[in-house]
């Protein structure tokens, strides 16, 4: 059975018993409508978005439900955002692509307590490309599975978004301990703009005992900019016997400007760290705080002031004098591309050697004019002839060798120049 009713401003789409209720929008303006997605057991409900502006989506209903699938891509969200109630987060995947987020983020939890209990899997986020203006991004579950029938599990990944308020807040907590379960964030190619904390992740383990089976939790925080925030990267874990979790967490090639404090770790048990590659500057507090002591000088940790181009008016990328460029950490979880979805790593730096750059940007060198020269050390790529090395040639005020000077060289004479002087 399947039921929608649309009645002032309100979209509610319902599925009831075996149902599949589906609903695609297409280019539609309606700032003032919620869509609201209700579930029942056994249930399952679509939705796809694209092109459209609303005030929101809002998802829930019975834990068991085989869940929400949500899609939407090239959407403006004036209002309420996305957000679960009730047990509705259970089992659900969500894609948002490309879309605005005005005022409302994204909160996958029950709103009323924070958390969604779920029995089984918790589900599947992912968000690229999309700029967060006020709220950010919000997460919070118990999950697991009572009878060990469902291993619990939560992904969530995170690319190449834009935060201008709020950021990222992850509560993950494994609840059913007679079963197995696994957290993965990714969080990739994110520019988080000012904000208090602008990245929080607490893994937990509730009802522990140490014959239950193990969580496997992971975070990847690689290539991300962080830039004013009151705390950049925030992890904390809950106090549990030794042995019981294993987390992995890897903390790569991030820019961490400005702000109080850089990185702050408290709980450190079960934890294999790897922090590599980040270039964390200009804290007020500290780079480094909690359980973790100070990373600076330590596998390619730098705190250097990156140069952004202009960051008065949030331009991040880096200058090509930046001591960020091809300074990163080369591994798997590094991404392919860049915030900007240019390709990652390229030889930023001219030497020959291709490493990864530490932030959200690539650095890129352009040779527009093919002299073999790019940008930057060619102070005209519209014109092949002027270059780093070329002959400076007289009577032209132009600065053919790229030296500051728009004097002839020893070297230049009639015969390079054509003429008489």
């Amino acid at each position: 059975m399947t039921d929608v009713t649309i009645r002032e401003g309100e979209v509610i789409l319902s599925a009831i018993g075996n149902a599949y209720s589906s609903l695609t929008l297409n280019s539609v303006d309606a700032s003032g409508t919620v869509i609201t997605l209700g579930l029942s057991a056994e249930a399952s409900i679509s939705l796809t978005v694209s092109d459209s502006t609303l005030s929101g989506i809002s998802w829930g209903g019975y834990s068991n439900a085989h869940g929400t699938r949500i899609h939407a891509r090239d959407t403006r969200f004036t209002g309420d955002g996305l957000s679960s109630f009730s047990r509705g987060a259970c089992h659900h995947e969500v894609t948002i692509e490309e879309c605005v987020f005005e005022s409302g983020g994204i909160h996958v939890g029950d709103l009323s307590t924070g958390y969604s209990v779920c029995n089984g899997s918790f589900g599947r986020t992912t968000v690229r490309r999309s700029r967060f203006l006020d709220a950010g991004i919000i997460y919070g579950a118990v999950f697991g599975a009572q009878d060990n029938s469902i291993p619990g599990d939560f992904l969530a990944e995170l690319d190449a978004n834009r935060f201008s308020g709020a950021g990222i807040s992850a509560s993950l907590v494994h609840g059913f301990v007679s079963s197995t379960g696994a957290a993965a964030l990714q969080i990739t190619n994110n520019i988080f703009e000012s904000g208090g904390r602008c990245l929080v992740v607490s893994w937990g383990v509730d009802n522990i005992d140490p014959s239950d089976l193990p969580a496997d939790f992971r975070l990847d925080v690689v290539n991300n900019t962080f830039v004013g925030c009151g705390t950049g990267l925030l992890l904390t874990t809950n106090s549990h016997p030794p042995g019981l979790n294993t987390h992995t967490d890897v903390i790569a090639n991030n820019i961490i400007k400005g702000g109080s404090v850089g990185v702050s770790i408290n709980g450190i048990v079960d934890h294999d760290l790897s922090i590599v590659g980040n270039d964390v500057h200009g804290q007020s507090t500290g780079a480094y705080v909690g359980d973790l002591p100070d990373q600076t000088g330590f596998n390619g940790n730098i705190s250097a002031d990156p140069l952004f181009v202009a960051p008065a008016t949030d331009d991040f990328r880096l200058r090509s004098s930046s001591p960020c460029i091809d300074a990163g950490f080369s591994g798997l979880e590094v991404p392919r591309t860049d915030y900007a979805g240019t390709p990652r790593p390229l030889d930023g730096n001219g030497d020959g050697v291709v490493a990864p750059d530490i932030g959200a940007l690539e650095f890129v060198r352009l040779d527009a004019d093919g002299d073999g020269f790019p940008a930057g050390p060619d102070c005209d790529d519209s014109d092949p002839s002027i270059h780093p090395g070329a002959v400076d040639l007289p009577g032209n005020h132009a600065d053919e060798n790229c030296d500051g000077n728009a004097v002839c060289d020893s070297s230049a004479s009639w015969r390079s120049h054509g003429e008489f002087i």
